[in-house]
């Protein structure tokens, strides 16, 4: 596995999702399957769409800093700033890649 290609792909994918093109991120980034481990976002591809659509339609002016992209073996961490109309917010995900 190529580490920089993992950390690229998962940049790539979490910053076109959460641009409001979740749809898409998962068209190129994901296979048949999603588990989401966010309580608050439901499982399954049907429910990261809905989410970050829903995300992109009520604060379309968020923004997201790429702060830290860690890879090892297939996992890659990204640490997010992000941007939201209440304030800013520190951010990790956790991605498995195949």
């Amino acid at each position: 596995m190529n580490l920089e290609s993992n950390k690229a792909n998962a940049i790539a994918f979490y910053k076109m999702a959460y641009q409001g093109n979740p749809k898409q991120a998962l068209d190129l980034y994901v296979g048949d399957a999603y588990i989401q481990h966010n309580p608050d976002v439901a499982d399954g591809l049907q429910g990261f769409i809905d989410y970050f659509e829903r995300m992109q339609a009520e604060y379309p002016d968020k923004s997201i800093d790429f702060v830290r992209c860690i890879a090892e073996v297939d996992f890659v961490v990204l640490h997010t700033h992000q941007i939201w109309p209440q304030g800013g917010i520190c951010n990790y995900g956790l991605f498995s890649v195949r």
